[in-house]
């Protein structure tokens, strides 16, 4: 079920709504809620509610990382490829699948640096330029 506000009722933001939205969800690692936000930009009628929706996606992915790295959950990892999967414009999902392969990668070299007292790469700062 999608619960839609009107936001010319409000005169809200819609972009700024949204993400905010996605970013609460996102913080409580609720895959299920943002595919359901989604599912309601998109289907708000708005003229860029694509545009929207990939850039809310883009943004959930990016505090998914980073939260699941913090708090090493194993399990968030699939649901992220899937919120991935769900973004539209092609440039946008190419950089989110490669911010994924640059967390496996600095994840990997952060287990193998573990057992060493130096290692270089802070991944939070890493994601965040990207």
């Amino acid at each position: 079920m999608c619960v839609c506000i009107t936001f010319t009722d409000y005169n809200l933001p819609q972009q700024k709504v949204y993400s905010l939205a996605g970013h609460v969800l996102a913080l409580k690692n609720n895959i299920a809620a943002i595919e359901q936000l989604i599912k309601c930009c998109r289907s708000s009628g708005a003229p860029n509610a694509h545009i929207i929706s990939d850039h809310v996606l883009a943004h959930c992915v990016k505090l998914l990382l980073t939260h699941s790295y913090t708090e090493q959950i194993p399990t968030i990892k699939h649901h992220i490829d899937i919120l991935i999967r769900l973004i539209i414009d092609t440039e946008l999902r190419v950089r989110s699948f490669s911010i994924i392969s640059i967390y496996r990668m600095i994840q990997l070299n952060f287990t193998i640096c573990f057992d060493s007292d130096f290692c270089p790469i802070d991944m939070r700062s890493v994601i965040y330029e990207i």
